[in-house]
Parts: C-alpha cells; sequence; structure tokens
C-alpha cells in the first residue's frame, strides 16, 4: 500500500520530554517495501522511552512493523 509514514522517538527524565527523531518515510510499493535507518544519541538520565508509529499520516488501514530495536 502506498502511504507516508512517521515515527518519532521521545525521551523522558528529569528534564522533561525530549524529542530525539521525527522521520517520514514514503514506500510506494512494490520497489519500496522496507525502511531501515540507525540513529545515535548521547541522553543522560533518561527513564522512560516512547515510540510512536503512524502508519499512514493520511489515514487508512496500514501496518507498520517494527522488527528490531536497540538500546545500548
Amino acid at each position: 500500500m502506498a502511504r507516508t509514514q512517521e515515527f518519532a522517538l521521545r525521551a523522558f527524565g528529569s528534564g522533561g520530554r525530549r524529542e530525539i527523531v521525527r522521520q517520514q518515510f514514503t514506500f510506494s510499493p512494490p520497489e519500496t517495501t522496507l525502511e531501515s535507518e540507525e540513529y545515535g544519541t548521547g541522553l543522560d538520565a533518561v527513564s522512560r522511552l516512547e515510540l510512536v508509529i503512524t502508519p499512514a499520516i493520511g489515514g487508512g488501514d496500514a501496518v507498520a512493523t517494527l522488527r528490531e530495536l536497540r538500546v545500548k
């Protein structure tokens, strides 16, 4: 299904909420069906991470799958 997907990653700690990254991807199957990204950031005193994925920012019945998330 062709669509634009968005995700936002936020960190929470003693300093409040901080958005680490917000990214949009446009998928146009069959050529683009997978997106892989690697992000790095230095975070201190984080008590919670929040990942929000919107499979189709324009609405619809799209599905997003997260295969792997690493936190070091």
